[in-house]
């Protein structure tokens, strides 16, 4: 149709938006988005969207926590990576983090040093609560539940 101006951009991403954040730009502060979003440059926060795609290129560097469904990874991330639906990681691609997935591909080359989960459901909110103090607390109040 001439007036609808949504295409399908990658499988399940329905929006004409795509944002790029260039070589020499640097961010900081959180990203929200929907769509598709290109990372060239620095980001120094999370990014997060509940239905995009992300790509970074072999130059990106993300100092924080990505969630988004689907994403391809080439540059460095120092953070957790949760992808809902797919992640692809590139040869140069070098995550310092926990990485959560549902679909994995990983080219020769490409280094995670954190642990994979692998996780079926598509919840949106995958990453552990870092700002809370009384983890201990929890985790004894899960054992003594278990163990009644």
């Amino acid at each position: 149709m001439m007036w609808n101006n949504k295409r399908t951009r990658e499988e399940g991403v329905e929006s004409d938006a795509a944002t790029l954040i260039s070589v020499e730009t640097a961010i900081t502060g959180d990203i929200r988005f929907t769509g598709t979003l290109h990372v060239e440059g620095r980001v120094k926060g999370n990014i997060d969207a509940e239905n995009g795609y992300i790509t970074l290129s072999e130059t990106a560097i993300v100092e924080g926590n990505i969630q988004v469904p689907r994403m391809l990874i080439n540059g460095t991330v120092k953070g957790d990576v949760v992808a809902t639906d797919h992640l692809e990681l590139a040869p140069q691609a070098v995550i310092s983090g926990n990485v959560y997935y549902n679909l994995l591909e990983m080219a020769r080359g490409a280094q995670i040093n954190g642990s994979l989960e692998h996780r079926i459901e598509t919840v949106t909110k995958h990453l552990p609560d870092k700002t809370s103090k009384d983890t201990g607390d929890k985790k004894a109040a899960v054992q003594k539940e278990a163990h009644a």
